[in-house]
């Protein structure tokens, strides 16, 4: 550190006061140890590449300038295998399986959306109503691409549009369903 004098000259500090680098606490024998171990991972890459004629997997062929989206495949959750025995519905290119909701859990969610009602616990029940109301498989998906950073169609609105979708198939529902018929 250097002190200035009132004329603009330095003084330098003593040498006590000087700063030093740190002392060397590198353990070299890790160090050596963890190169000795890398050469043997490369010799047996290059030895597999050379025997069996496989690829560098280190090594990425550029598919052209380097535009290309990655866009996630279009899902039907019902081909899948998941035995769904309720609804399906068709949104944002997957078909997802749903299961309506009944007057009851619509009425408690929206008393939950209340103005009185936590930001907390609204987040709460938002994730618990989308949790019961879908697939297994289809939660997954939908939340997979909710956090895919190179998905286009799902953004912050999603979510609701996703509620209000499954909300929106069991008013439609209970529209089409004979008068009397409160199994829905």
């Amino acid at each position: 550190m250097a002190t200035f004098n009132a004329d603009g000259t330095a003084e330098a500090a003593p040498a006590s006061e000087q700063l030093a680098p740190p002392p060397d606490n590198t353990d070299h024998a890790a160090v050596e140890a963890e190169a000795e171990t890398e050469a043997v991972i490369e010799a047996q890459i290059a030895e597999a590449a050379t025997d069996d004629d496989v690829p560098d997997p280190r090594v990425v062929e550029p598919e052209g300038p380097g535009t290309t989206i990655a866009l996630a495949p279009k899902v039907d959750i019902s081909t899948l295998g998941e035995d769904w025995p309720y609804d399906w519905l068709e949104f944002k290119g997957d078909k997802l399986g749903i299961r309506l909701p009944t007057r009851q859990a619509l009425a408690a969610f929206s008393l939950a959306s209340s103005k009185y009602v936590s930001l907390g616990v609204k987040n709460d029940l938002t994730g618990l109503f989308i949790a019961r109301h879908l697939s297994p498989e289809s939660y997954g998906r939908v939340f997979s691409r909710l956090m895919d950073p190179d998905e286009s169609d799902y953004d912050v609105d999603t979510v609701g549009e996703l509620f209000n979708a499954i909300v929106m198939a069991a008013v439609n529902a209970d529209k089409v369903a004979p008068k009397g018929d409160e199994s829905k």
